[in-house]
């Protein structure tokens, strides 16, 4: 009686094969929800209150032209003080219109839960050309 050697399975790394591909679309999703997270998160009451600002000031309409729209991105930092409940948030993202693209820098504080807009500054990214919006909301 000859044994005949045993042949691997291929079932075996089939099976391997859709739990890898399972895995890797797991992780991709969950890091895709909090990078999104994150951006949602900076679009918060500071983006909305300097986007108003930036796209009815006339400076900027010029400087970028005609319906000046927001980009995705958002990036910048938030700090909080637990002492005395203020807060920082400077942000930055770009806006394009009709004739040029500019980034957005934006400076606000909060005290007591009341937003102030310090400071926003607009940069066309073709000429280097500055436009500062200073604004105190209520």
């Amino acid at each position: 009686m000859d044994k005949q050697p045993i042949k691997p399975s291929k079932s075996g790394w089939k099976i391997l094969g859709y739990v890898f591909v399972y895995f890797f679309i797991i992780i991709v999703g969950l890091i895709s929800y909090i990078a999104l997270s994150v951006i949602n998160m900076m679009k918060g009451e500071a983006y909305q209150l300097s986007l108003e600002a930036v796209i009815s000031n006339p400076e900027v309409v010029l400087l970028v032209g005609e319906d000046p729209e927001p980009g995705f991105i958002v990036t910048g930092r938030h700090s909080y003080s637990l002492i005395d409940s203020a807060e920082s948030v400077d942000l930055t993202y770009s806006i394009t219109g009709s004739k040029s693209e500019a980034e957005v820098y934006v400076h606000a504080t909060s005290m007591a839960e009341q937003l102030a807009l310090q400071e926003i500054t607009v940069v066309d990214n073709k000429t280097g050309e500055k436009i500062v919006i200073k604004t105190q909301t209520e």
